[in-house]
């Protein structure tokens, strides 16, 4: 049991954990927060919003299959596999939230399914809150409202800020080859596969350093559970057992449960999974996944 207390926090908050990158220079001040890869030309349309790191590979494969029924969007931020662009670069989740309904109001046909994975699922959660008329049903992957419960936090109190506040100030003093490291082994325990963990590791490690820290911090101390009840849009959350890292059947159905309390939200359990869900279990996460746009 000491060994799930440790490994469960360390495998959940991976995917928004800082990368390897420059040290947070601005570039093309002109460039919007937030662009998108195009796919598809269906009559319905996807967005499909990333974690921290590895957005374009984690959402790779489900943009490829799913391009043949709906007009894909895959979502690239700025200062997370690109550049950071001067005061547009997100600061917070709330930003990436705020981007991201600005993005579909002004390149969406009408009302999404909205897809996250992770702190990209947090921002869905945020839009969907607060933007339903943009959200025609919503699926969270491998996410909660508060992220911090995966460290053993109740809430966000002064003692949590401020344990966040110095992991983001250690991140920001690593050197590249550190970060490269550390992402490196993050990765092989969030895939299975160590070839998608090599990849997801190399995508990271492209984004910006400070971008990477200020968004841990913000999505660390960002609690959206009073809100579950409210929400709007019909939701689908998908989440990974974590039985490769340990976790006795049934702790993370019982956390996933207890986090959406109040919402009416369908729950689907990936066994045999780690928080990268789509590239361990492929087949069953397109199963459910198809399940929840098809309701």
């Amino acid at each position: 049991m000491h060994r799930l207390r440790h490994l469960l926090p360390f495998a959940l908050l991976l995917s928004f954990l800082p990368l390897p990158g420059g040290a947070g220079n601005p570039t093309s001040p002109g460039t919007p927060p937030i662009a998108a890869d195009l796919s598809g030309a269906g009559p319905r349309e996807l967005v499909l919003v990333p974690g921290l790191s590895g957005g374009a590979v984690s959402w790779e494969d489900t943009a490829t299959r799913l391009s043949g029924r709906y007009r894909v969007h895959r979502i690239r931020i700025a200062g997370l596999e690109l550049p950071a662009t001067g005061r547009a670069t997100p600061r917070s989740i709330d930003d990436v939230a705020d981007a991201l309904s600005a993005y579909l109001r002004q390149h969406a046909s009408g009302p999404v399914a909205l897809v996250g994975h992770s702190a990209g699922g947090v921002a869905a959660l945020m839009v969907a809150l607060r933007q339903p008329d943009l959200v025609d049903r919503v699926v969270i992957v491998d996410a909660l409202p508060f992220m911090s419960a995966n460290r053993g936090s109740t809430g966000v109190d002064a003692e949590l800020r401020a344990a966040i506040a110095a992991e983001a100030r250690d991140m920001r003093a690593e050197d590249a080859s550190a970060f490269a490291q550390r992402m490196q082994g993050q990765a092989s325990s969030a895939i299975g596969d160590p070839d998608a963990a090599s990849r997801i590791a190399q995508a990271g490690a492209r984004s910006d350093r400070d971008t990477y820290a200020a968004l841990y911090e913000s999505l660390s101390t960002t609690d959206l559970r009073a809100g579950m009840a409210g929400l709007r849009p019909p939701l689908t959350v998908i989440f990974a057992d974590q039985s490769p890292l340990g976790a006795p059947a049934g702790h993370m159905a019982a956390r996933y449960q207890a986090q959406y309390a109040g919402s009416q939200a369908r729950s689907v359990e990936i066994k045999d999974a780690r928080h990268y869900l789509m590239l361990d279990q492929p087949v069953e996460f397109a199963r459910a996944l198809d399940t929840a746009l098809d309701d």
